[in-house]
């Protein structure tokens, strides 16, 4: 989705993934210690190995994420070390990813057959909607409907940051309803230019919007990605859309409580993409 959003803002994506990083990094943290106190508090969330069979099966669970790690380190290292560009470190990641599913003999000619055509699949769906997305910001910048909104909003007497509060609760509502990339193609061609005229760095607003985005996708009434969620529980679980719903609820607000930390605290986002690139 940071992708996405560069190619709607004209912004760098390297900028966009190290600014990501930090935010990343602090939500992973607080979703484990909130993990660990849900599990204090009923430690039936989290049975304990109950035969060495479940203990090795978990152990195999959790060392299959190093392959993805190394690909990982691969791509992103390449980005911020300035070894490749965006499209290199692409080519890196998927050439790796490669190599590992034949050195762990994961990988067939039908698979490798079958990722091709969803990689061309995907990639001709991206390339439609940014197609779209540019038609649309032409025609916008012909009407000049960007410009004024701009001008207006920043005619009014009011401080920006309730301007700033009232696009990101606009993408909040529609990120319950909508999937980001349509998010974005409607409000990103309209809202950026009146954010940076007042005063509000792209590369962190794009952070903060993948983050409300992904924050509307598990709130109720809608969100997308509880429906998924429910979608691929197998139904021997039965489990019920209001229990995945009450699930989501702890994670929901400490994400709220993130989003705020994120938007008080620019830096937080910003530093390691200004050490990198002062």
């Amino acid at each position: 989705m940071l992708i996405i959003y560069a190619l709607f803002t004209q912004q760098s994506i390297s900028k966009l993934f190290a600014a990501g990083l930090m935010p990343g990094f602090l939500t992973a943290v607080s979703y484990a210690v909130l993990i660990y106190f849900l599990v204090k508090k009923n430690p039936s969330f989290a049975p304990k190995v109950r035969s060495l069979e479940e203990g090795k099966k978990k152990r195999n669970s959790a060392l299959g994420v190093l392959p993805i790690l190394v690909i990982s380190s691969v791509v992103l290292g390449g980005l911020y070390s300035g070894s490749f560009t965006p499209t290199e470190a692409a080519a890196a990641g998927a050439l790796v990813t490669l190599i590992t599913g034949y050195s762990l003999k994961q990988y067939t000619s039908n698979k490798i057959i079958g990722a091709f055509r969803e990689t061309a699949s995907v990639t001709a769906m991206l390339f439609l909607v940014n197609i779209g997305a540019l038609f649309y910001s032409r025609i916008l910048a012909l009407t000049g409907l960007p410009t004024e909104v701009a001008v207006a909003l920043t005619e009014l007497n009011m401080s920006p940051i309730f301007i700033l509060i009232g696009v990101m609760f606009l993408m909040f509502i529609l990120g319950m309803i909508m999937v980001p990339i349509a998010i974005y193609a409607l409000t990103l061609p309209v809202v950026m230019p009146v954010l940076i005229e007042l005063g509000y760095d792209p590369i962190w607003f794009g952070i903060i919007a993948l983050k409300l985005t992904e924050i509307g996708a598990i709130t109720p009434p809608v969100g997308l990605n509880v429906f998924a969620i429910k979608g691929v529980i197998p139904k021997k679980y039965n489990v019920s859309m209001s229990e995945v719903y009450k699930g989501c609820m702890p994670f929901l607000a400490l994400d709220l409580v993130l989003l705020v930390l994120f938007v008080a605290f620019p830096g937080l986002v910003l530093w390691l993409p200004n050490i990198i690139w002062q």
